[in-house]
């Protein structure tokens, strides 16, 4: 299990590619330790797309961003310049694995 950071948020990816997050109330983390499932639907292209409330605000992530994000903490999730897309290598977008994904400049 990996533990990492989207803005206010603590998440976790899980070896079978669970995702879950930290359960927040008024703004603040509960203090019962619940961690919750988040679920994710298929965009028109074909990409895994799931809503957080992170820093107050509902925000959409591509599956893969946030995947590539818990296996390289450094790399900014909210940097959505063309120098900072996300590849799939095999072109297969529901394949996550490290090796499948790298940082790209779209042309």
């Amino acid at each position: 299990m990996i533990e990492f950071i989207v803005g206010d948020r603590r998440m976790r990816l899980y070896p079978d590619g669970t995702i879950t997050c930290r359960a927040i109330i008024r703004g603040k983390e509960t203090k019962n330790g619940a961690w919750y499932g988040v679920s994710f639907c298929k965009t028109n292209k074909g990409y895994l797309y799931c809503s957080i409330l992170v820093d107050g605000v509902k925000k959409g992530f591509l599956q893969h961003r946030l995947f590539h994000l818990a296996r390289n903490p450094d790399w900014d999730i909210f940097d959505s310049s063309p120098n900072n897309c996300i590849d799939h290598k095999n072109h297969d977008k529901t394949d996550n694995t490290d090796e499948n994904l790298r940082v790209v400049t779209n042309q």
